[in-house]
């Protein structure tokens, strides 16, 4: 769905604005979570239909927008700073997110569902939670805003973690978990789905969203394609016109290799970083010692939010975008290969911290690299095109994940960075890196009317 209708709504926002754009995403994905609330799979199915169109449009339509208000207001220059202080308020809010939909959950779950239930029903699966994470007058959060990193950590891992797992230990499983629902078959019709607080909680801020780009913000277009096609279709015209544009650009074909082959890597990431940590954390003695997810996740998080502010401190010695992406691919690999190299926890942990300290680096850097290379007329439609390959490795990785081996997914995680590498090596050889691919200076962001940013001046000076 992302892929195809999204990509089509995104190369609307060129035409019909990118504020519309950013409304109608809080909208599909409110309704997309209403529908949870559904017991029909036609229902649900739809929903996923809404999300994956606003999930492309978040990955389009924001970003545009941005560079849109910053080009008129003359104010490029200060896009790397918005695009790192948006990565870390990203991280900052993952974790508030986490902590609220843990809370939200568990306090929405009914202990005990209704004893007489239509016969024809489906059931629903038990729902199981460690007893030592619901809430009780012991779980403190602690610590002071002097020690945010410390306290978040610390607060999901009191929710979350627990001592060890019950097959690790032997013993009974309902005396280390408590059942949120009756474990015996309970029609899902008669209960409902469990899972849908933390969905309607979300609806909220969604609705929010939209309502604050409808009132706060001004709307921007791309440019008007001229063509046949726009007078049949301007979405259409627009998706070719941006085809062409990448087939016909280098810099714009290293760009969406890197982005396919380095967020497709992520995904797989988000799924494996749990069985890798865990088949090493094991003890063969005790059996597999249970790790702290939520502590992890925060751990990760803070990393992530760390790199973000770490891409503000290299803009300030003149290290252009290519050379961040390079030094964070390139040591992408190395964070994948650790795993492959020793069976220690702490190491497989460190490396993996690190794997998320260069994402902190690299959405800033890539969004800086698309605001300089992509034509401001099909923003949108090309970003929403960069993603079209991303989804199709998604699925055939996700695929793949199910039946490889730990080794060979990580092989092939490390195999892709490295061609992401390349790619940014690549890029560097090319025209763009020159001296135009720098980091975004007042002279040279506030100048719009330059497709590619090659200004005269800089040119005769890389020339000199």
């Amino acid at each position: 769905t992302s892929a195809v209708l999204g990509t089509y709504m995104a190369a609307l926002g060129d035409r019909y604005g990118h504020r519309h754009s950013v409304i109608l995403y809080g909208i599909l994905y409110a309704v997309s979570c209403l529908t949870m609330h559904s017991g029909s799979f036609t229902a649900l199915l739809l929903g996923r239909v809404f999300g994956g169109v606003a999930y492309s449009l978040l990955y389009s339509s924001f970003e545009a927008w941005a560079v849109a208000e910053a080009t008129e207001c003359g104010h490029r220059e200060r896009l790397p700073s918005l695009f790192a202080s948006s990565t870390f308020a990203n991280a900052a809010s993952a974790v508030v997110a986490g902590v609220a939909g843990h809370f939200i959950l568990l306090l929405s779950a009914s202990p005990s569902p209704p004893s007489s239930v239509p016969s024809s029903s489906l059931p629903l699966p038990p729902v199981l939670l460690p007893s030592d994470s619901l809430p009780s007058s012991s779980v403190s959060a602690g610590g002071t805003l002097l020690s945010l990193f410390v306290s978040i950590p610390a607060f999901l891992y009191s929710l979350i973690s627990s001592s060890s797992s019950p097959s690790a230990a032997g013993g009974d499983f309902s005396s280390t978990h408590t059942y949120l629902l009756d474990p015996d078959p309970v029609p899902a019709l008669a209960v409902g789905n469990v899972y849908t607080a933390p969905f309607d909680a979300a609806v909220p801020a969604l609705l929010a969203c939209s309502l604050g780009a409808r009132m706060l913000w001004c709307e921007h277009k791309g440019g008007v394609f001229t063509g046949d096609a726009a007078s049949r279709n301007f979405a259409l015209g627009s998706i070719r016109q941006a085809a062409n544009e990448i087939c016909s650009d280098s810099g714009l074909r290293s760009m969406m290799v890197m982005i396919a082959l380095y967020e497709s890597a992520l995904y797989i990431f988000v799924f494996l970083w749990t069985p890798v940590l865990e088949d090493r954390a094991g003890m063969p003695e005790e059996g597999q010692l249970h790790i702290p997810h939520g502590l992890i996740f925060s751990l990760f998080m803070c990393c992530k939010m760390a790199g973000s502010q770490l891409f503000v401190l290299v803009l300030r010695y003149g290290v252009n975008a290519a050379h961040i992406l390079c030094a964070v691919f390139i040591a992408s690999v190395l964070c994948f290969m650790v795993p492959l190299l020793t069976s220690s926890y702490v190491a497989t942990l460190l490396a993996f911290s690190v794997y998320e300290l260069g994402l902190g680096l690299y959405w800033p850097a890539i969004a800086i690299l698309r605001a300089e290379l992509v034509p401001d007329d099909i923003r949108s439609t090309v970003a929403s095109l960069f993603r079209v390959p991303l989804n199709v490795l998604v699925v055939a990785c996700l695929l793949l994940i199910g039946h490889a081996p730990q080794p060979v997914v990580l092989l092939l995680c490390s195999a892709q960075l490295a061609v992401c590498a390349w790619s940014a090596a690549t890029l560097q050889l090319q025209q763009y890196s020159k001296e135009s691919i720098s980091m975004p200076s007042p002279t040279k962001l506030n100048n719009p009317g330059i497709k590619k940013n090659l200004f005269p001046e800089q040119i005769l000076q890389s020339t000199i």
